[in-house]
C-alpha cells in the first residue's frame, strides 16, 4: 500500500473532551512517509507528547509511536517505539494493529484505539483546525 492512501490526514487536528484536549499535526514528505506531533493537555497542564510516523515499507504501511511526558522523558524503551503494522485499508478507514483512522468527511476524522488489558475501544473524534 502507498502512503498516498493516508494523504487526507495531512494537516492540523483537534479533539476536545470533558477534561483533555488533543492537538496534532500530520506532515508529509517526499520520502514515502508522514509524521505527526501531538500534545495532550488538561487545562494548562501538558499530560504527554506523542510523535508518530507512518512509513511505506515492503509494499505496506507501518505506524510507529513514541510517547513522552511533559519533560520529554520517553515512556517506551530507548530503541523500542510502538510498532503497529497495517492490517487492512478501506475507502474511509485505515486499520493498523490496535489503531484505526476513519475519515468522516473533509474536516473530520475519528481515531479508535484498542486498549489493553480490557480490550476497550477509546474513540477520539477530531476536527481539522
Amino acid at each position: 500500500m502507498k502512503i498516498d492512501k493516508m494523504g487526507w490526514i495531512e494537516g492540523s487536528w483537534k479533539s476536545s473532551g470533558e477534561k483533555i484536549t488533543i492537538q496534532e499535526t500530520w506532515t508529509r514528505n517526499g520520502a514515502h512517509s508522514m509524521m505527526a506531533v501531538a500534545s495532550i493537555y488538561e487545562q494548562d497542564k501538558i499530560i504527554l507528547f506523542e510523535v508518530c510516523t507512518i512509513t511505506e515499507e515492503k509494499g505496506t504501511l507501518i505506524l510507529r509511536i513514541r510517547h513522552f511526558d511533559n519533560q520529554l522523558n520517553a515512556w517506551e524503551e530507548k530503541n523500542s517505539p510502538k510498532l503497529l503494522p497495517l492490517i487492512k485499508a478501506e475507502k474511509n478507514r485505515i486499520y493498523f494493529h490496535g489503531y484505526t483512522f476513519e475519515k468522516n468527511g473533509k474536516d473530520q476524522m475519528t481515531l479508535y484505539i484498542q486498549s489493553t488489558p480490557k480490550d476497550q475501544i477509546l474513540t477520539i473524534p477530531y476536527v481539522r483546525i
